[in-house]
């Protein structure tokens, strides 16, 4: 709605303001502007570099090492992928605790997370606090996230993961705690249909 908005009430009357020699000025100012700000960190050479470092090359390095020792990396990872996506349904987080419900600014937060993994272990998984502020609704819109780091199990696939965080800036907000894969060969965590909410 805000951008429908600014294009109806600014922009494209800026741009259908023509002036006396048939050109829109202040649309040109603009454009020029935007060129003169942009063009020297967006630019092809730019995009075409950080593609091959962030990407490319990472993909590159990755996959020359699953093709050693006659693809037994790789053999290994698809072994561990496909258990992962069998057994993800076990994964659930039984119960998150803070210490204290306010917080003053500076202060640190210890939080704890028992997760139930099944099968799996933390060396299978990512374990992610994720907090931030809230919005009107009580959801946390921009967040950060941190490891927890393991600390024991019961013995019955739960084990308990704790990190603390430190509040810098005071208002209304959440946290909440999330498990992913975590693989050597996983180009991201980040995978559908493998991330279990607190």
């Amino acid at each position: 709605e805000a951008l429908y908005n600014v294009l109806e009430q600014d922009i494209v009357p800026m741009f259908y303001n023509i002036s006396r020699d048939g050109l829109p000025r202040e649309w040109t100012q603009k454009v020029k502007a935007s060129m003169k700000k942009l063009a020297p960190f967006f630019t092809t050479r730019r995009m075409v570099r950080e593609y091959a470092e962030n990407y490319y090359m990472p993909t590159y390095t990755r996959v020359a090492k699953m093709n050693q020792n006659k693809y037994k990396p790789a053999l290994d990872y698809a072994g561990w992928r496909s258990n992962i996506e069998q057994v993800w349904n076990q994964v659930r987080i039984n119960d998150v605790k803070i210490d204290g419900d306010q917080v003053k600014v500076g202060a640190k937060v210890t939080v704890t997370a028992r997760v139930h993994l099944g099968q799996l272990t933390p060396d299978d998984v990512r374990v992610q606090l994720y907090y931030g502020p809230l919005n009107t609704r009580g959801d946390i819109e921009q967040g950060d996230a941190i490891d927890m780091n393991s600390s024991e199990s019961n013995g019955s696939g739960e084990y308990t993961f704790t990190a603390s965080v430190r509040y810098d800036a005071s208002g209304e907000s959440g946290l909440s705690v999330r498990v992913m894969p975590d693989h050597e060969y996983l180009p991201t965590n980040f995978q559908p249909g493998l991330i279990t909410w607190a």
